[in-house]
């Protein structure tokens, strides 16, 4: 039996049904404090708290140096994220309640409020991605596309970005990802939309370092979606390589090649006095935690702290299984995009995103956060 494609209007509707709910599921954060980093990035902050005069040390110095009041070494390749950290300036400025001092007192309800609308944004920007990835019209490719979107949008692993007002980084690093990949594809790399792109995935570096992703996925989408070549991809990607390029050369300049200073901290380095095998061996378990909770997203936390994890070696079972599980998973991408298949660029979004984050390539200061699924949830969705 054929079954008719969504008309314009009723796709348009249900898109925005989907926003509207991505947004109102979080709507009871309104009534949220502060937790957990906010007193880093928000209001024990000596640059934010200043408003609009706080911006150039924000750019000019590492994420922590506001909180410590000095430079710090706590994590491998230190931390420069100024982005989300002047949004909280600017909102001081504005909604903030200003202090005798000259400071101002955070409104984490307006911070929270925002939060809510740039996380709707992104699920807009999934949904007008995606469906430029399926153009044709077909109930095949509505339902690809709406049912993925709403998968993401609905995820309990998401609660962690979204009710947190710190999460706003990760928000902003796949915002403008996502809108640079948008454009690139629409208007198929043209200069004019490619350097408008690269500014935005600049936007996104400033965000979080995981925005770095991008400049393998965008790409790709042009290799599976318009069935390009890698050459004619990545010629046409060279505006988004320059502008990172210049990140890291800012980057570079404002906290230079930071390594972890003093004594092995294990809430900064949970791998303290843990050989090298048995650290990987952890690792692969971890991978296998991060599937179980895109599945099934129950006895969620902020942090998965030592003791909440333990050490493993290779001879735990749950290590081989894992192995086995992730090999599958990376092999079925492999395949599928030798075939040039959807479910092919799905599995590569979730590993090329998820790498930055995996501990394998450098440690992230942790064992493993659900924050850290956020942009790589998209391909799960898929």
């Amino acid at each position: 039996m054929h079954i008719e494609p969504l008309k314009k209007q009723t796709f348009r509707t249900i898109q925005w049904c989907i926003v509207i709910l991505s947004m109102l599921i979080y709507a009871n954060t309104l009534n949220f404090e502060h937790a957990l980093d906010d007193d880093i990035v928000i209001f024990n902050n000596i640059f934010t708290v200043k408003g609009l005069k706080g911006i150039p040390d924000l750019i000019n110095k590492d994420s922590f140096h506001g909180f410590f009041k000095k430079k710090k070494n706590l994590v491998s390749g230190g931390r420069y994220r100024p982005l989300s950290i002047i949004s909280f300036a600017i909102e001081n400025e504005f909604f903030g309640k200003k202090k005798k001092d000259g400071t101002y007192l955070y409104n984490a309800q307006v911070g929270h409020f925002f939060n809510l609308i740039f996380y709707g944004l992104c699920c807009l920007l999934l949904i007008k991605t995606l469906k430029l990835f399926f153009h044709e019209d077909s109930i095949k490719n509505h339902c690809i596309i709406l049912a993925s979107s709403l998968f993401f949008a609905m995820h309990p692993l998401h609660s962690e970005v979204v009710a947190n007002i710190k999460g706003r980084d990760e928000i902003f690093t796949l915002g403008f990802a996502l809108s640079a990949l948008y454009l690139m594809f629409k208007y198929n790399g043209a200069l004019r939309f490619a350097l408008i792109s690269a500014t935005l995935l600049f936007l996104s570096l400033l965000s979080k370092e995981n925005g770095i992703t991008f400049l393998a996925i965008i790409p790709l989408s042009f290799i599976v979606f318009k069935q390009w070549s890698i050459r004619k991809s990545l010629i046409k990607c060279w505006p988004l390589l320059v502008f990172a390029f210049f990140y890291l050369w800012l980057r570079y300049l404002v906290i230079g090649l930071s390594q972890p200073s003093g004594y092995c901290e294990i809430l900064n380095n949970p791998f303290c006095g843990v050989n090298d095998s048995d650290k990987y061996a952890t690792i692969l378990y971890t991978w296998l935690k991060y599937w179980g909770l895109l599945l099934f997203p129950i006895d969620l936390t902020h942090d998965y702290y030592p003791n909440q994890i333990p050490i493993l070696n290779w001879t735990a079972p749950i290590v081989l299984i894992s192995l086995a599980i992730n090999l599958l998973a990376i092999f079925g991408g492999i395949y599928g995009l030798i075939k040039r298949h959807f479910y092919g660029y799905a599995l590569a979004f979730y590993w090329i995103s998820f790498s930055i984050v995996s501990n394998l390539l450098f440690n992230v200061g942790t064992f493993m956060n659900e924050r850290f699924l956020f942009i790589s949830s998209i391909g799960f969705c898929l």
